[in-house]
């Protein structure tokens, strides 16, 4: 998962490196919810995002580094603490991954649309990226609801 993760954070910033001399002066800066550019900015904002990503990263992985701060939906004894902590992690690594995933996937829509390669974002591909990051989150609350006291 880790591996993934970085993989994806080393293509949300190589790809405005590669191809920031390429682009228009403007470039989508937020989409509707079809996938649709509504909005356009200077293609000197294309560094927000990697910059929002590699913040999100790095702060995941020091945060994954202390679960026994986290908030838990319930209560963490000696006999369940290994347990719970191994299962945040997971959590956080899984969360942290689908992230690098989907800021990637914006990434390389506005580059793509700002060089008239597509016309929009594909609404399904997004959708499957969301869907991921629910069924995560349900998966991993149901297994620290398994180990309620």
């Amino acid at each position: 998962m880790e591996v993934l993760s970085l993989l994806a954070l080393g293509v949300l910033i190589a790809l405005p490196i590669h191809y920031f001399e390429h682009l228009p002066n403007e470039i989508p800066s937020h989409f509707n919810l079809f996938g649709q550019p509504d909005q356009y900015a200077s293609k000197n904002l294309i560094w927000v995002l990697p910059t929002i990503g590699l913040v999100i990263y790095l702060s995941l992985n020091i945060l994954n580094r202390h679960p026994h701060i986290f908030n838990y939906p319930t209560i963490v004894t000696p006999q369940n603490a290994a347990r719970l902590y191994t299962i945040a992690t997971k959590m956080l690594r899984t969360l942290n991954c689908l992230t690098s995933i989907l800021l990637s996937y914006i990434m390389y829509s506005k580059i793509q649309i700002g060089l008239g390669l597509q016309q929009n974002m594909n609404p399904f591909l997004l959708l499957v990226i969301l869907s991921f990051f629910c069924l995560s989150t349900f998966y991993y609350l149901f297994a620290f609801m398994r180990y309620d006291p």
